[in-house]
């Protein structure tokens, strides 16, 4: 990947945390067209594959928590 491909990822991860559901098109647009919109899909495409978002008819949620105390409940919950 390169640096400035990683730059425009966490420029996204960045405006889905803030932004309330934006689509991609949102996305697109508050990053002032910077990049072609294929490639904001790309990447949206590529953070809900990891499990960082969740994209749904409304718009796309930030689901990433690096939380130690999650990650210890999780861990040591008991499975249902």
């Amino acid at each position: 990947m390169k640096k400035s491909e990683k730059d425009m990822r966490k420029l996204i991860e960045e405006l889905i945390k803030k932004m309330d559901c934006p689509t991609k098109k949102e996305l697109w647009e508050a990053m002032n067209k910077k990049i072609a919109l294929e490639e904001v899909s790309k990447i949206v495409d590529d953070l809900e594959k990891f499990n960082k978002i969740y994209v749904s008819i409304k718009g796309i949620t930030w689901i990433h928590n690096t939380s130690p105390r999650l990650r210890k409940e999780i861990s040591e919950g008991l499975e249902l």
